[in-house]
């Protein structure tokens, strides 16, 4: 089991390398692209120094966040900074590989594959198509090791017609998008559960199911938590160990005003893999903090 964490390093960025976002009126008032690109490669920077500070620390898993403004208005050649940024982000890639880590992303809840209305569908097709440029600018393999990971996005009152759309706009993605999607089991109650996500999904256009176990214990479905990992786990290709997602209830476990599906600061629960060879991402705030955290209480 090789642990991870999710978006931000509190220790790199104490250390004065901080990820940079921008502002809608920024990125509008920047004819150039000069600050979008100084953003870019402050990005790279940033995720080098993680990759630095986790190899120290062994921690193999990283998912990435905001490496580029509004992305998808542009292309990354664009960029006043394009060799530069191709030849640094080439350089991240083999550090990555060489020393076996594990770059992941996320994009956010409105990464959507299944809506009725197709303009939705197109923008997250073009934000997925984005991401996998960025690991292809990294010349990291495409395949779900370096995954980029959404849930469905909905149910829409209509759960198969939901589920079919989500399949036919995956075939609508870059090849290099395809190879690296995964989808994960949802938290509703009303939610798509692992066992639907194989039958609906993996057994249809084969990408590989991303269990959570906070999600499978808010919406389990007929599994119970081993068997839905176990089954998870199964539909990862040979050679690419399976990733899973490992949180605590903030509710539960730190205030018990917060909503039941929020994520609490660090980690009080043993992982529990069921002897599946599995990389785990903590998705909580304290982020490699709570890592270290495990490790003291767990080892």
């Amino acid at each position: 089991m090789r642990l991870g964490y999710a978006c931000l390093n509190f220790h790199v960025k104490e250390a004065g390398f901080p990820k940079r976002t921008m502002q809608k009126k920024a990125f509008l008032s920047d004819k150039t692209l000069r600050k979008t690109s100084d953003i870019v490669l402050d990005n790279l920077r940033y995720i080098f120094e993680v990759c630095y500070w986790n190899m120290k620390h062994d921690m193999s898993v990283f998912r990435f966040s905001h490496f580029a403004p509004f992305m998808t208005e542009y292309e990354f050649t664009d960029l006043p900074d394009a060799d530069r940024i191709f030849k640094i982000a080439a350089r991240l890639g083999k550090l990555i590989t060489d020393n076996d880590l594990r770059l992941t992303n996320h994009p956010g809840q409105f990464a959507v594959l299944c809506s009725p209305r197709d303009e939705v569908n197109v923008n997250t097709i073009n934000e997925l198509n984005k991401v996998a440029q960025i690991f292809d600018m990294m010349q990291l393999p495409a395949t779900p090791h370096y995954k980029i990971n959404i849930h469905i996005g909905g149910v829409y009152n209509q759960r198969e017609a939901t589920l079919g759309r989500f399949c036919t706009n995956f075939a609508r993605l870059s090849p290099s998008a395809q190879a690296r999607l995964t989808v994960e089991n949802d938290d509703e109650q009303n939610g798509y559960t692992t066992q639907e996500l194989v039958e609906n999904v993996h057994r249809r256009i084969g990408i590989p199911i991303v269990f959570d176990d906070l999600h499978h214990k808010l919406n389990p479905g007929e599994l119970s938590q081993r068997d839905a990992l176990c089954l998870a786990a199964s539909t990862w290709p040979d050679g690419v160990r399976p990733l899973i997602h490992h949180s605590d209830s903030k509710k539960e476990f730190e205030d018990p005003e917060a909503d039941k599906k929020a994520h609490s600061e660090y980690i009080h629960t043993k992982v529990e893999t069921f002897d599946q060879d599995v990389d785990v991402i903590f998705e909580c705030k304290a982020c490699e903090n709570a890592v270290l955290k495990y490790r003291e209480q767990f080892a």
